[in-house]
């Protein structure tokens, strides 16, 4: 039952578009370009979103294990095993 009034929804929606006057159909088609450009503009922000904390994650995650050999290994051995640059683990072995 909903599948059909949700058919004879968007049919009665088709139909009143289709009976807009110019101006109301310019006005209609411009409020879909702008719902259309925020859905993308959303869509990439949200995409950009997850691939920045991705990395911000796995820069934690190198952080901690830099931390984590500090007491054991030199500077240039930590940056090469975690892939964080040496002043990274330089100022870590500063803070500490």
């Amino acid at each position: 039952m909903k599948l059909k009034e949700r058919i004879f929804n968007k049919l009665f929606g088709e139909a009143e578009i289709a009976n807009f006057n110019q101006q109301q159909l310019a006005a209609y088609e411009q409020s879909l370009k702008l719902y259309w450009d925020m859905q993308s503009a959303l869509d990439t922000a949200k995409a950009e979103g997850k691939v920045e904390g991705k990395v911000e994650g796995e820069r934690t995650k190198a952080i901690e294990i830099a931390i984590s050999l500090l007491s054991i290994l030199d500077d240039a051995s930590i940056a090469t095993t975690t892939g964080l640059d040496l002043n990274t683990v330089k100022t870590l072995r500063n803070d500490l």
